[in-house]
């Protein structure tokens, strides 16, 4: 006997069936049946039960697959990228944003936070969001950007105080990287 476990498959999951079930339970007084209503508060509660959950690896990869076979692509844009980009002024990224964005600078940020134990050095608060403090300041010194003797783990609101009425340093060297000479790297 072949079991039936899907819509099309079952004959009692069709609409004219549940219809008559429906019909059926409304006439006993079945208070048990599931409106519309009810069957939604269910499934956003489920969804708020599995909210927060991680998943596997290839669960993910099967959602990933899932969402290109249904043909889910975002759009790419590429008329709308870089230099095509209506807001793109050329040059105008700092040369401290480029270095921020850079491999060597996550490296030094990783290493600084792993040292630390991901803990803000000044109020002891863990995790969260926490940044990399330069001891000596970032422009005027240079060779000490990705010391990582030179950084402390601090949180948004440690870090912010610790800038607090202090005046900005200055930076050595051109601040955009149009400035830059065309044989010197941005970063």
């Amino acid at each position: 006997m072949m079991r039936a476990t899907n819509r099309t498959a079952n004959p009692a999951k069709t609409d004219e069936a549940r219809a008559k079930i429906a019909a059926a339970a409304a006439l006993r007084g079945n208070a048990h049946m599931m409106t519309p209503e009810a069957r939604l508060k269910a499934v956003a509660g489920i969804s708020k039960a599995s909210r927060g959950k991680s998943l596997t690896a290839e669960h993910k990869t099967h959602i990933g697959a899932g969402v290109r076979r249904a043909g889910c692509v975002p759009p790419r844009n590429a008329h709308l990228v870089g230099r095509n980009h209506p807001n793109w002024i050329d040059g105008s990224s700092t040369i401290r944003n480029k270095a921020f964005n850079s491999p060597e600078y996550a490296v030094f940020r990783t290493a600084c936070l792993t040292r630390d134990n991901w803990t803000c050095r000044d109020c002891g608060n863990r995790g969260g969001r926490l940044e990399v403090h330069h001891v000596e300041p970032w422009g005027p010194h240079p060779e000490l950007r990705y010391a990582v003797s030179n950084g402390v783990t601090l949180c948004r609101h440690c870090h912010l105080a610790r800038h607090r009425n202090q005046p900005r340093p200055v930076t050595t060297g051109p601040r955009v990287v149009a400035d830059l000479p065309s044989n010197q790297p941005a970063v």
